[in-house]
């Protein structure tokens, strides 16, 4: 099995901050075999992230970073650029 920083980066954009795509990113992002096969990156606004958070009820944590190799690796997280 390979390592949490062998794992390959995925990126989605967030779309419209007013549109669904921020919620449908937390929900898909909080699923735990998600960061079994890969190291989640959103672009976009990561305050826009934690509050589709809060609104669909997600747990997941939702971290800014400065470049695109910083994904965390630890599950129920996922990183915003």
């Amino acid at each position: 099995m390979a390592g949490p920083n062998s794992l390959p980066i995925i990126g989605i954009t967030m779309g419209d901050p007013a549109g669904i795509g921020p919620e449908v990113i937390v929900k898909a992002f909080a699923v735990p075999e998600v960061h079994g096969f890969c190291r989640p990156l959103v672009i976009g606004d990561a305050a826009r992230l934690r509050k589709a958070g809060k609104i669909v009820g997600s747990k997941l944590s939702i971290r800014s970073i400065e470049q695109p190799e910083q994904p965390s690796n630890e599950r129920r997280s996922t990183a915003s650029i």
